[in-house]
């Protein structure tokens, strides 16, 4: 889940050469919506924070009040203090 072009494209390409099967989404809103209509349908979930409509660690939260309990990675170029703690 990401809002750059790009870093889909990146992640996407790498995971499908290790054979995965790799579903897209453009922000958090998006994910949950993926997720909500194919619990069984992801191992794991590779996720933005920083992104319009619903950021990662909002999405995460939704996910988990929803009953996901797949492993969901935060990805960011964005790494301080302040982030550590926001995602806490």
């Amino acid at each position: 889940v990401d809002d750059t072009p790009l870093n889909v494209l990146v992640l996407q390409r790498q995971l499908e050469k290790r054979g995965c099967v790799v579903l897209t989404a453009t922000n958090g809103r998006e994910c949950v919506d993926v997720w909500k209509a194919d619990r069984s349908g992801c191992d794991f979930i590779l996720i933005d924070v920083w992104m319009p409509v619903l950021d990662g660690l909002e999405a995460t939260r939704e996910l988990r009040a929803l009953g996901a309990t797949l492993p969901i990675i935060a990805l960011t170029a964005d790494f301080t203090s302040a982030i550590v703690q926001r995602g806490q």
